[in-house]
This record gives structure tokens, sequence and C-alpha cells, in this order.
């Protein structure tokens, strides 16, 4: 005779839970976790940089190019000119009338 149970499953009463053991029902084993390959976590690194970069892009190259404006407006007002006087001039220049 052998201990297999011929018959259908039964559910563990609530009285039989602390009765079963270390594997008790509520305590399945998880599941093995994927592991990446190299390669994956190079993709995702290189998808986190991109997204970094673009990001960075964005917020920089206007910063850049408003720190650029100021800096030129700046030193033409430093040196007592602006941009108007600036431009008139090249444009006088330009036309010949000088």
């Amino acid at each position: 005779m052998s201990d297999l149970h011929a018959g259908p499953l039964s559910q563990a009463s609530p009285e039989d839970e602390h009765h079963a053991g270390p594997l008790a029902p509520a305590a399945k084993p998880s599941p093995a976790r994927y592991k990446k390959s190299w390669r994956e976590k190079r993709w995702e690194r290189r998808r986190r940089r991109r997204f970094v970069e673009e990001v960075l892009g964005w917020v920089l190259v206007p910063v850049i190019l408003i720190a650029c404006y100021w800096a030129a407006k700046a030193s033409l007002n430093a040196m007592g000119t602006n941009f108007t006087s600036l431009v008139e001039g090249i444009k006088l220049a330009m036309s010949g009338k000088i």
C-alpha cells in the first residue's frame, strides 16, 4: 500500500495551517526571475543614456542660447552700443554710402 491519495485534493482548513510545517500552502516558491544578458543590460543603459541626452539637449540648448544673447548684449552695453546701432552701422557700411 502506498501513501498516495487517489481522490480529489481538498483545501487545507485553517486548523491545519499551523501543522503544515515550513512548506505551508501560502508559502509558494517564487518563480525564477529572468536574468538579463549583458547585451540586454547594455541596450537598456544606452536607451536610458539617449533619453537623458535628449532631455538635456532640450533643456540646455535654449539655456545656452539665452546666455549667449545676454552675454552679447552685456558686452555691447559695456562698449557703449547696442544691437540696433550695430545693425544700422553694418547696413550703412554695406550700402557703400560711407
